[in-house]
């Protein structure tokens, strides 16, 4: 989408002004600009679909650090001397210092994820479904009619419970190998 957003903006980026504004001056600026919106427009996609990977995988505070980081380390100050120095940039110069910032976060988080031990994280995930699975199983055996008798009823939705979670097959304990990483139920 970010590459696709950057082609549009860059090739209409003399009539893409022309629906927002009447004075010719505005639309040679806006003009002008577009190149870096479509340069902005790649990285943001990128830290967009990183920090969402992160989020997933329950790594909240590292995309929040560095991005904080590379935009007001990074992004904010090359704005400002790109935009109101003496390489006077003005808007243009606004845009590619927030790029920047953009471009650094990228790398930061591309480092971050390439870091992950993703084998970890999986068993991390499979260890929180497995609890979640054993609460679900444990409040369907609380939530029961103390009139309902039927034992089999009882067990039969208390494995069900306990073997799937949002309708994945789940093991309701496993132990892992340590050689190959697999269950073992």
């Amino acid at each position: 989408a970010g590459a696709t957003n950057a082609i549009i903006i860059y090739t209409a980026r003399n009539e893409l002004p022309k629906l927002f504004a009447t004075d010719s001056g505005i639309r040679r600026c806006v003009a002008v600009t577009m190149p870096a919106l479509a340069l902005y427009q790649i990285f943001d996609a990128f830290n967009a679909v990183t920090g969402g990977i992160m989020r997933g995988a329950g790594r909240q505070a590292t995309p929040a650090v560095i991005m904080l980081l590379a935009y007001y380390v990074f992004g904010l100050p090359c704005a400002l001397l790109f935009s109101f120095t003496a390489l006077d940039m003005r808007l243009t110069g606004l845009w590619l210092g927030l790029t920047v910032g953009l471009v650094v976060s990228s790398i930061l988080l591309a480092i971050s994820l390439g870091n992950f031990d993703w084998h970890a994280l999986a068993k991390e995930a499979l260890h929180l479904a497995t609890l979640q699975a054993a609460r679900t199983r444990s409040a369907s055996v609380d939530d029961r009619h103390p009139d309902d008798n039927d034992d089999d009823d009882d067990d039969a939705r208390s494995a069900s419970c306990a073997s799937t979670v949002s309708g994945l097959s789940l093991p309701y304990r496993a132990d892992y190998n340590n050689d190959d990483d697999t269950a073992i139920v």
